[in-house]
């Protein structure tokens, strides 16, 4: 696997939006020191989430008896799956493009119902930013 160019633009980028408008905005009651320990998990359970997508598209698509490709390219928005083989039916193929918004239901639904939990302010913005 190799990661896109596009992660050292986005990255960054996404770190300053949730350091500067979005823990803020949605949680007032973070002291600084809580809010740059807030960041980085909010970065790592989103590629986590990312990573978790791309698997379920990859075991589908083995399942579905696809010969998947030496290396792998992950682009922050989506992977180059249009250059990964046809699977062996249509239904087959199907199941493999669905799996990943699959997955990505799942850990919404996941993280949902550990936000609801309200446990505290900290734990609480992480959840609700992973998922949505």
């Amino acid at each position: 696997m190799k990661l896109g160019l596009t992660w050292l633009i986005i990255v960054p980028a996404s770190l300053w939006v949730i350091v500067t408008y979005y823990l803020p905005v949605s949680s007032g009651t973070l002291n600084r020191i809580e809010t740059l320990l807030t960041t980085p998990v909010i970065v790592l359970l989103v590629t986590a989430s990312l990573f978790c997508h791309l698997a379920a598209h990859f075991w589908a698509a083995r399942w579905g008896g696809a010969e998947m490709p030496s290396e792998i390219t992950i682009l922050i928005f989506g992977d180059a799956s249009q250059g990964w083989p046809v699977a062996a039916s249509e239904w087959k193929d199907l199941i493999s493009a669905s799996a990943g918004p699959v997955a990505n239901l799942l850990i919404a639904g996941l993280t949902y119902l550990l936000w609801k939990t309200q446990l505290n302010d900290f734990w609480g913005n992480i959840v609700l930013l992973v998922s949505g």
